[in-house]
């Protein structure tokens, strides 16, 4: 029964890797980053409909994309995103149209479909994977200096894709959007308006793309993967 809008990311800009080109858009093994998010979410009967969230004068690129795909897709829905990552999935979840919402980025190519499938179908209304933290966290003060010790075993990694209450996500980010904090995570969102969100075990391997060398990281998972698949 299909019970989900899911929300594909996909408006970034890849100040931070260097280059004109948005991340979506560069080659990994021969692919665009944006073509493997989208097919990770493919095929899952409970989603129902895909929200594009994309950046202004990039859709027919994306379409160009989806075409080459040659993939069964739920129906896509296109969406404009903001000026900041909070405004651009509070407008996504303006088309979402199923009471629960699966929020995905582009930036996260190598999220498998065990990762989606598990996120989809865990009990809890809603839940984040992440995965814990193997070195030292400390807090600074504004002065540079050490301010805090935090406490590792307590700290994780956040990751997506995340699910979440439609109706409790929209009201989370109405509470938001006159906060004037800013947010890089619907998670932590979520639990600021009050709401709980239960943490599943993430993959170390689900990394985001942000940086030159996490493309090289990603190409070097892709090709251990295609070969274990052959072996």
């Amino acid at each position: 029964m299909k019970s989900v809008s899911a929300v594909l990311l996909s408006g970034g800009s890849g100040s931070r890797m260097g280059g004109s080109c948005p991340k979506q858009f560069l080659e990994l093994n021969g692919k665009p980053v944006f073509a493997y998010a989208l097919e990770a979410l493919s095929g899952f009967p409970e989603i129902g409909e895909i929200v594009i969230v994309y950046r202004e004068g990039t859709r027919k690129e994306i379409e160009n994309i989806i075409a080459a795909l040659k993939i069964e897709l739920p129906p896509l829905l296109w969406q404009p995103g903001g000026e900041t990552r909070r405004q651009s999935v509070a407008a996504g979840l303006t088309r979402c149209s199923f009471p629960v919402t699966l929020l995905h980025e582009t930036a996260r190519p190598l999220v498998t479909r065990e990762t989606v499938a598990a996120v989809l179908r865990h009990p809890a209304e809603a839940v984040t994977p992440g995965c814990e933290i193997p070195f030292t966290v400390l807090e600074k003060t504004e002065s540079n200096e050490i301010g805090r010790i935090l406490r590792r075993d307590r700290l994780f990694n956040v990751q997506l894709p995340q699910k979440f209450p439609t109706e409790k996500l929209r009201e989370a980010h109405r509470l938001a959007e006159g906060s004037g904090k800013t947010y890089t995570d619907d998670s932590s969102l979520f639990f600021d308006a009050g709401f709980s969100c239960a943490v599943a075990e993430g993959d170390p391997q689900n990394i985001k793309i942000t940086r030159p060398e996490d493309l090289f990281i990603a190409e070097a998972i892709l090709k251990r993967r295609n070969t274990e698949r052959t072996e």
